[in-house]
């Protein structure tokens, strides 16, 4: 018989208090305003929420999904702002996802040809929460039941993976209004999904669905 202890690392329950999970959905059609922007408010879920004693958090996002929520739109694509040419459809591997969370910890670099001083440089934006999540399609049904590919024909943006850092550092967001950005990386501008049968800078058809980790950080004494 082996003499060996199996044993578990056990959190302080008062470390745990200070975790929460928020999950944030929008409905784009029946949301103001959208196209790749959407405001919510997170109430403070206790006391610690509404205490001058933590006046940061850490955020992480678990996870993120994305699909056209009307079942006759079957042809949801990617529509972005490209800085000069106005609204354009594209293909995204991946989507940035920022809040306006104050944060210093966070920065985006990236390089484009409309401003040839920054090859080999890159244009930044610095501030606020943010993660990059990239995606994969996932067949998702559709509302005929007859069997066969027709009726598969939906399909939803999947977050692949959200990472597994312990989040980014950034001002308590809980008892006021937030602001959502979806955000093409490669020009850092306003994401959303649309019909592409309706053509760009269409209506946003989107259902986004954010699954955040917020963990309190007490005020330094």
């Amino acid at each position: 018989m082996s003499d060996s202890i199996s044993s578990v690392q056990v959190l302080s329950i008062d470390e745990e208090k200070l975790k929460y999970r928020v999950i944030v959905c929008v409905n784009a059609p029946n949301s103001t305003p959208k196209k790749g922007r959407y405001h919510f408010v997170i109430p403070p879920l206790s006391q610690f929420g509404n205490s001058n004693h933590y006046n940061q958090c850490k955020i992480h996002l678990d996870s993120f999904t994305s699909n056209a929520i009307d079942l006759t739109v079957n042809d949801a694509v990617w529509d972005i702002v490209v800085p000069g040419a106005g609204h354009v459809f594209t293909r995204a591997n991946a989507i940035e996802i920022s809040l306006d969370a104050p944060s210093t910890q966070t920065a985006i670099n990236y390089q484009t040809d409309f401003n040839p001083g920054d090859d080999g440089i890159g244009k930044t934006h610095q501030g606020g929460f943010r993660q990059l999540v990239p995606l994969t399609l996932s067949l998702c049904g559709g509302p005929g039941i007859t069997a066969g590919l027709a009726t598969l024909g939906d399909y939803a943006y999947l977050g692949l993976d959200c990472g597994n850092s312990d989040g980014i550092m950034c001002a308590n967001p809980f008892g006021g209004q937030s602001s959502l950005t979806l955000r093409f990386p490669g020009y850092d501008s306003l994401a959303y999904l649309a019909s592409s049968a309706a053509g760009v800078n269409s209506a946003d058809v989107g259902t986004y669905c954010f699954q955040f980790t917020m963990t309190m950080i007490p005020n330094r004494q």
